[in-house]
């Protein structure tokens, strides 16, 4: 069994999991080696590490190098949307104090010149990494937002929107 159908099993488990209830918080933290990109480019997806200075909104952070992150696949609530306070203010409590490790996908930036990046949380325990990204359509923070060429994540970022609409969790029940 290839280690791409490995993981997809594994991904399936947990989610299904957390779907049902089993104990399992509903987001996933799962260990950097189980992750896999659909990058092409293995150099990229390692990423690279950096500080966040500063939370800008629920899907645009800026890092020490002064440079903004758009993190990619998602869309959060825009000033005067319904959920944009409650999004933004969760991105800030998962990021304070953390450092970050910023995965490429096909696209380096977009064009308000912010680089468009993967956003894994660095926890320190155990080489677990949570990916920001896919935790806040997890948790109806935000909605998925496709943009081609980039398709890493893309079917578990639906996956996980799916499952935040059909319980209500987040905007979807307030909005």
């Amino acid at each position: 069994m290839s280690y791409t159908n490995k993981l997809l099993i594994v991904l399936g488990v947990v989610l299904a999991l957390a779907g049902f209830g089993f104990g399992i918080e509903k987001t996933t933290d799962v260990p950097v080696d189980i992750i896999e990109t659909e990058v092409e480019d293995r150099q990229s997806a390692t990423g690279t590490v950096a500080e966040v200075v500063y939370v800008i909104d629920g899907d645009t952070i800026e890092i020490d190098s002064g440079e903004r992150v758009r993190l990619l696949g998602i869309d959060t609530p825009e000033m005067d949307e319904c959920y944009y306070q409650e999004a933004t203010e969760f991105v800030r409590e998962q990021l304070a104090g953390q450092s970050v490790r910023l995965v490429t996908d096909a696209t380096d930036q977009d064009e308000y010149g912010r680089l468009l990046r993967q956003v894994f949380i660095i926890s320190g325990e155990g080489g677990v990494e949570v990916h920001l990204n896919l935790r806040l359509l997890q948790g109806g923070y935000a909605e998925v937002l496709p943009i081609p060429p980039d398709r890493a994540y893309r079917e578990v970022f639906k996956e996980a929107e799916e499952n935040a609409k059909a319980n209500g969790l987040g905007r979807w029940s307030e909005c």
